[in-house]
């Protein structure tokens, strides 16, 4: 009997163990890695499929590639079975550090790759500042030729600002002033703050230009003697957009000169009230109605930029 039971212990002991399985590998390959040496592009792949493993509790099939753009990296993150993905361009193959667990985070939660920014994750390019395009702020002075036009007469005025200039386009602003001849029955004036824009028709050292903006705009008209008939004397403030046209020269100097013409059209006439006249020496007294005249301010001159 003993013999028969220590023959069996053998038998069991004899027999193999029953293998225990392994878990699954986890659905994440390399896909093309081109450019790259193949043990930064094997670590590489390692890092962000172990994001990927810890962010995604096992769902999903992911494939990783890297390609070479002169010293730069272009990691893609696919996620095959929802046909989504996820790309960052990485300055150098050490980034990957820092974006593994953002790519993980943007392309299991089918987030953008901005969205997952932090104070401690941003990647070179992110933090580069982004190019712009050429442009200089410069005074600009004018001295016009000044009509009233709807009123009549004639004067003269002058401009003040500063200008941002590019080679397609400028942007004025101006603080404006026009007055007409003291001495006549007709006078007129006006002052303006302005900001608009100027569009040039060339990049070369002479070009016409095209402008528009909007002024703050005071405008006064008189016209006659108090007392008289048909005496006239009002203003108006109020906003006033305004065109311009002109030839700009010297262009591919710092120093530049433009001819302009410009117009300012109120959005309303100027209003002179009613007025009543008392005569002395028996004469009785008269009285004036209030009108209303349209008084556009129009500027030929010329402005030095600087």
């Amino acid at each position: 009997m003993k013999a028969l039971t220590s023959l069996a212990l053998t038998a069991v002991a004899l027999v193999p163990a029953a293998a225990t399985p392994e878990p699954a590998a986890f659905p994440c390959r390399a896909g093309e890695i081109r450019g790259v040496a193949e043990a930064d592009g094997r670590t590489a792949t390692e890092l962000v499929c172990e994001a990927i493993r810890d962010r995604a509790a096992g769902a999903g099939t992911y494939e990783i590639s890297l390609r070479s753009l002169g010293q730069q990296i272009i990691l893609t993150a696919v996620r095959v079975d929802q046909g989504t993905s996820i790309t960052v361009t990485l300055d150098a193959i050490e980034e990957v550090t820092t974006a593994a667990s953002r790519v993980a985070e943007a392309v299991v939660g089918r987030h953008s790759l901005p969205s997952t920014q932090r104070v401690d994750n941003l990647l070179e390019s992110e933090t580069r500042v982004p190019l712009s395009k050429k442009g200089s702020v410069r005074w600009a002075l004018g001295v016009n030729g000044f009509t009233p036009l709807g009123h009549g007469g004639s004067g003269a005025g002058f401009s003040i600002g500063l200008t941002y200039v590019t080679p397609a386009v400028s942007v004025p602003a101006e603080m404006r002033f026009g007055w007409g001849d003291e001495g006549s029955r007709r006078d007129a004036s006006f002052f303006a703050l302005s900001i608009g824009g100027r569009r040039f028709f060339s990049k070369t050292d002479v070009s016409p230009f095209a402008g528009a903006g909007l002024s703050m705009l005071r405008v006064s008209a008189s016209d006659g003697s108090y007392g008289g008939p048909g005496f006239f004397d009002g203003e108006r403030f109020g906003a006033a957009p305004y065109l311009e046209a002109g030839v700009e020269m010297l262009r591919l100097h710092r120093t530049r000169l433009a001819l302009v013409a410009r117009v300012d059209l109120p959005l309303g006439p100027v209003r002179s009230p009613e007025y009543s006249y008392y005569y002395t020496g028996g004469r009785s007294s008269a009285t004036e109605p209030a009108r209303t005249r349209y008084v556009a301010p129009t500027t030929l001159g010329v402005t030095v930029t600087f």
